[in-house]
């Protein structure tokens, strides 16, 4: 019996309604899409994919019914070459699913999202200035989380998933028209997957940036320690299942996350530290809209 293997991918990007949508096309009956497939770093983490596909077929099979459509997520996904071209070697019939945001809004969002998650200690505009030495050193964690600006650079992100997969394996949706028309944007999906587009799921909202309640909590899911590196990998990963462990990590992300936030971490009216991101990524914006032929004067002013 051949192994399972995802044939739909929902590739990026960051803080743009990833999960929501990974969760709504997971809803359908026609789609396999596990729990656990959303943000884990297969294709990104060399250490994860040399366990092979073997460790996809573990997950996928427990969930396989028969499903014509085959899901997996991560909305790093786009910014990694390597998951590309790791995804087109597995795949290259395989159909990408790719949501863009407004790059200044969606940076300050996965800034935000970062410092309450203790993962970056500096202010954002002392952040940005780190960007080049943070790519320079290569920490996948730091290129995942804290390289805000970068993530940021469509034009170029897409030039370059088009070196592995034609223009028409790609379904780019837009963050705006997710909030906007969200049942409109999944039966799109839906059809492009190739999945009866007349179903209609529950259009929860999910992995909004919350407050943090119990920070110790959160600090230790994050730690970087040689302890917890030690524990998770000779005794959580040998004995607790990864689905398990998984869904483990969530239920406690979400007892330390309010659903709502008090405030937010990046002033929303620095408007320096947004006219800086704006600037640094102006002309990717303007190719971006002549390769995709769409007005994108909102992410301008």
């Amino acid at each position: 019996m051949a192994e399972l293997t995802p044939n739909v991918f929902l590739i990026g990007v960051q803080k743009a309604a990833t999960t929501s949508l990974y969760d709504w096309l997971a809803q359908h009956p026609e789609v396999c899409a596990p729990f656990s497939m959303k943000d884990t770093p297969f294709f990104i983490d060399d250490e994860l994919f040399e366990k092979g596909t073997k460790f996809l077929d573990r997950i996928y099979r427990d969930e396989y019914s028969g499903q014509p459509a085959v899901l997996n997520g991560s909305a790093n996904i786009i910014y990694f070459e390597k998951a590309i071209q790791r995804i087109a070697s597995l795949n290259p019939d395989a159909k990408l699913i790719l949501v863009l945001r407004n790059p200044v809004e969606r940076a300050i969002s996965a800034y935000n999202f970062a410092v309450k998650r203790n993962m970056e200690q500096e202010i954002l505009h002392k952040a940005i200035s780190l960007e080049e030495s943070r790519i320079r050193e290569g920490d996948l964690r730091t290129l995942s989380n804290n390289t805000y600006v970068d993530h940021g650079r469509y034009f170029t992100q897409i030039t370059r998933l088009r070196k592995y997969f034609p223009a028409e394996s790609a379904h780019i949706v837009f963050y705006e028209e997710i909030k906007n028309d969200p049942l409109a944007v999944v039966r799109d999906a839906y059809e492009f997957i190739g999945v009866d587009p007349d179903f209609e799921p529950e259009l929860k909202q999910l992995n909004k940036t919350g407050e943090v309640r119990f920070p110790w909590i959160r600090n230790a899911l994050y730690s970087q320690s040689g302890i917890k590196k030690a524990l998770v990998r000779y005794i959580i990963d040998p004995l607790v299942p990864y689905n398990l462990k998984y869904k483990l990590k969530i239920f406690f992300l979400n007892l330390v996350t309010s659903q709502k936030s008090k405030k937010r971490v990046a002033n929303p009216d620095d408007n320096k530290t947004r006219e800086l991101i704006r600037e640094a990524l102006s002309e990717e914006i303007e190719q971006l809209e002549e390769l995709l032929g769409t007005d994108l004067k909102s992410w301008k002013s």
